[in-house]
């Protein structure tokens, strides 16, 4: 099995953002458990980049070959024209090579262009990653979903065969014991990507008057966030640092917008990370989470504007509950379980 790694920040040893977690997750598991793992990693000049991805595709015969969206090493967001004819050359030659010398499976974490409508983000390139998708999943390669309604999205946009998808979660990569906490303010976090358009405005704003509450918020892009008497900005701390410190919280914040098709369709990496630490979690009511949630018993899920009336009759002993069904399920949801679980990776 041929795994193309153009992205080498995460199987460095730091990994401190969700889909970073995701690629480390995946390429550990496939590095320890396929025999003839075989990583290409692309270097870091374009040029070379792209002659040493095309020319590992084409001279590959009879492989199986592993692909990270959207990290093939060729630029998926570049509307320059000499990186159109760069994409053309990659696209058609992937195509080339599913049809009649290898297997192609590629793991999707995200859906480009749903993800860039609905966090409002770089709009200018809303027709790029339309048409991006519109060729990727039209490639017949085998494709890996983070989430199951994801994978069902895709496959009525685009007219997927069943049997080409399959379905791995955002996992996490240890477990820690759940805490127990004797008393004090209730220690509420949020771990996950910082920068606006993700509700944090709306959720800090809702949570800084709740009285014995003192919130956490970790993560990258937060440097615009002010901090109050309650709500704390602690920064980006790298992934064993952060789940130590959520596991000394009470509550994990999943405050995604429950209107918009992304959030509903997307499986969100801090929920298996919250789960590993061993805390409850309170969210919106996204498809993803509250499957989770309601199936486990391990929180709640509430149109944010409820929060605090939730936060203000949750008790210790409350607490201990969640904590106690939680650490009966910790290990479904490690990389290593999650990965032992997914058909179309037993396969390789």
């Amino acid at each position: 099995m041929i795994f193309v790694n153009a992205f080498h920040d995460f199987n460095s040893g730091k990994v401190n953002e969700g889909g970073m977690s995701r690629n480390a997750g995946v390429y550990n598991w496939l590095k320890y458990n396929i025999k003839d793992f075989t990583e290409v990693k692309l270097p870091k000049n374009n040029i070379v980049r792209t002659t040493e991805l095309l020319h590992t595709l084409i001279r590959n015969r009879e492989q199986n070959i592993f692909l990270l969206y959207p990290f093939f090493g060729i630029s998926m967001r570049n509307v320059k024209p000499i990186n159109y004819l760069v994409r053309k050359a990659f696209f058609t030659v992937l195509h080339l090579i599913v049809n009649k010398y290898n297997s192609i499976y590629i793991d999707i974490p995200d859906l480009r262009y749903e993800q860039a409508i609905d966090l409002e983000l770089e709009s200018d390139r809303l027709p790029l990653y339309q048409s991006n998708e519109n060729v990727l999943f039209t490639l017949g390669a085998n494709y890996i979903f983070a989430s199951e309604t994801m994978r069902r999205y895709a496959i009525d946009k685009y007219g997927l065969k069943n049997e080409k998808t399959d379905v791995l979660i955002n996992g996490a990569s240890k477990i820690i014991k759940p805490i127990h906490i004797e008393n004090g303010p209730l220690r509420i976090v949020y771990a996950g990507t910082l920068n606006k358009g993700r509700q944090i405005e709306q959720m800090t704003e809702i949570l800084k008057n709740i009285r014995n509450v003192e919130v956490y918020l970790m993560g990258i892009q937060g440097e615009w966030i002010e901090s109050t008497a309650n709500i704390h900005y602690i920064g980006a701390l790298e992934e064993d640092e952060a789940r130590e410190f959520v596991s000394k919280c009470d509550i994990g914040l999943i405050p995604y917008d429950e209107t918009r098709l992304y959030y509903n369709i997307a499986y969100p990496t801090k929920l298996s990370f919250y789960i590993s630490a061993g805390i409850p979690i309170l969210s919106t009511r996204v498809a993803e989470v509250e499957t989770v949630v309601n199936g486990y018993h391990i929180g709640c899920c509430a149109e944010i504007e409820k929060w605090p009336e939730y936060i203000n009759h949750l008790t210790r002993k409350d607490i201990d509950e969640m904590k106690q069904n939680m650490s009966t399920i910790q290990e479904k949801f490690t990389w290593d379980s999650i990965c032992d679980h997914c058909d179309m990776l037993k396969k390789l």
